[in-house]
């Protein structure tokens, strides 16, 4: 009796722990320019989105290419070698996967059309200035 005890203190013990990493925030963004962001806005209709997909979008493609830069990953993968270069300087990502949630998020914020870098919090609808 003593052990199942112990047995059921040590495992409630850890409850709280497992509950405060699994409400913790997801902190995962993209870095866009302000410019980059009301591009892709902008063209949300021309993306072909389907509830739970994701478009994937060049970002330096937005502005000049027909359908807003949304590119096929597939192609991404197979046409070029994978970059394992590291980089120090923190630059615009160069794709970016939106989903239909993520522009209904970005109709809703003030993006600023200027060069400045800013981190696009999906989760949380978010935009902060880098």
């Amino acid at each position: 009796m003593f052990h199942r005890v112990s047995l059921i203190l040590l495992a409630g013990a850890f409850v709280p722990a497992l509950n405060g990493s699994a409400l913790a925030e997801d902190d995962s963004f993209f870095l866009m320019t302000g410019e980059s962001l009301a591009c892709v806005t902008s063209h949300r209709a021309d993306y072909d989105i389907e509830d739970g997909n994701v478009a994937f979008i060049a970002v330096s493609e937005c502005a000049g290419a027909s359908g807003g830069g949304q590119v096929s990953i597939l192609d991404q993968v197979l046409n070029s070698a994978p970059d394992v270069s590291v980089d120090e300087t923190q630059g615009p990502d160069p794709v970016v996967a939106l989903s239909k949630e993520d522009f209904e998020c970005l109709t809703t914020l003030e993006i600023p059309e200027n060069s400045d870098l800013y981190a696009f919090y999906p989760e949380g609808c978010r935009l902060e200035q880098r």
